[in-house]
């Protein structure tokens, strides 16, 4: 089932014209300006290599194909297997020579042919950018490279567009144990309003943070979060969101925006969570193996809850554990055009799996969706 062009451009059409940000912000002072985070420090170095090796009780780690320099002093490694009981060991390096390095913090468990990441922490270059375009509002732009983040990256502030080079091109990973979400924007006392996402890809490295998904406070990947505020007016496009311990993308108390063309993926709750909010979108997104928390009852690749006008359209959902597509307590809203294919297939859930799951809701339209092998 295709999606007219003439639902779509409707859907777009209602919820832009609400949320259109001024061509300048109160001091006049154009919105057009581009911070590249790079100009700010940004390295976009993190990589992953295959061939790690490291003794146990040593700080010796090698690594034939590294390519170590003296540059590479300071940086974040985690090397798998090499920690206590054999779980990630996180710490920083100093350079040796090429193939070799001293780890700040001694291996507990030897390894070698290990799984390693190494890579500047770039959080703090980019929260800088960031800080330097909410003055005037504008795009933060993130070249094409691999972050890595030790803390979460925060957007208190109205009127900017957080822009990468694209899925497959621009990379966020949270280190391990970070334990918080990857990408928040506003807070219990702040709305923001017309902030933008677009063309990049999260990594909540969940296997490597600590506790379930009920536990340590929210850990989604990409939250609006406004609380009682009530924001307006933001799109997320084309943005890939995976391994979030919670849910991959949320909006929160946010009204005249949407998710567009994104794919969330093997996500411990929802793929995308949409809650206590108004005229919101979810337009031709996919969603894969999302609800895989065995603290959990199975999440669902879409759930829209306490939401009024919305519309959910064009989207495929695929092996999510607790179902495709939940609407609880809503009204006014649009399901139309949506494919659900094996349900729950990825393991047993307290809940049965639910192809397209409604409850408590009103002047809800659900029309030419595909459901099979649920």
């Amino acid at each position: 089932y295709q999606v007219s062009n003439s639902i779509t451009s409707k859907v777009f059409t209602d919820i832009e014209a609400n949320a259109l940000p001024a061509t300048f912000n109160a001091a006049g002072v154009s919105k057009q300006s581009v911070y590249n985070a790079k100009d700010y420090g940004a390295k976009g170095d993190l990589r992953n290599l295959l061939d790690g090796a490291v003794s146990s009780s040593s700080t010796t780690f090698t690594s034939a194909s590294a390519g170590f320099t003296s540059a590479d002093t300071g940086k974040y490694i985690e090397i798998a297997g090499a920690g206590a009981a054999g779980v990630t060991l996180s710490t920083t390096i100093t350079y040796v020579n090429a193939t070799t390095v001293t780890l700040a913090v001694a291996a507990s468990t030897a390894v070698s042919s290990a799984s390693f990441w190494d890579g500047t922490s770039d959080d703090a270059a980019i929260q800088s950018a960031i800080a330097a375009c909410l003055v005037t509002g504008g795009t933060v732009f993130v070249p094409q490279g691999n972050y890595s983040l030790s803390t979460n990256l925060l957007i208190i502030g109205s009127n900017l567009t957080f822009e990468g080079a694209g899925m497959g091109a621009t990379y966020f990973r949270l280190q391990n144990q970070v334990n918080r979400e990857l990408i928040v924007c506003g807070n219990a006392v702040t709305a923001c309003n017309n902030v933008n996402f677009s063309d990049f890809e999260l990594d909540g490295n969940a296997s490597n943070q600590t506790g379930s998904v009920y536990s340590g406070g929210t850990r989604n990947l990409l939250r609006y979060r406004m609380d009682s505020q009530n924001g307006y007016g933001g799109f997320v496009e084309r943005v890939l969101a995976q391994n979030g311990v919670q849910n991959a993308l949320s909006c929160e108390s946010m009204a005249f925006g949407g998710f567009v063309d994104c794919l969330a993926y093997n996500n411990l709750q929802n793929g995308i969570w949409v809650e206590n909010g108004n005229n919101w979108s979810v337009l031709n997104c996919s969603t894969r193996a999302n609800g895989l928390s065995i603290n959990s009852p199975g999440g669902y690749g879409i759930h829209v809850n306490s939401f009024a006008g919305y519309s959910i359209i064009g989207c495929q959902c695929k092996g999510d554990l607790g179902g495709g597509i939940a609407i609880t307590n809503t009204q006014q809203g649009q399901v139309t055009g949506n494919s659900v294919y094996r349900a729950g297939w990825m393991g047993a859930t307290t809940n049965p799996a639910t192809g397209i799951y409604f409850e408590g809701s009103n002047n809800v339209t659900i029309s030419d969706n595909t459901i099979y092998g649920s």
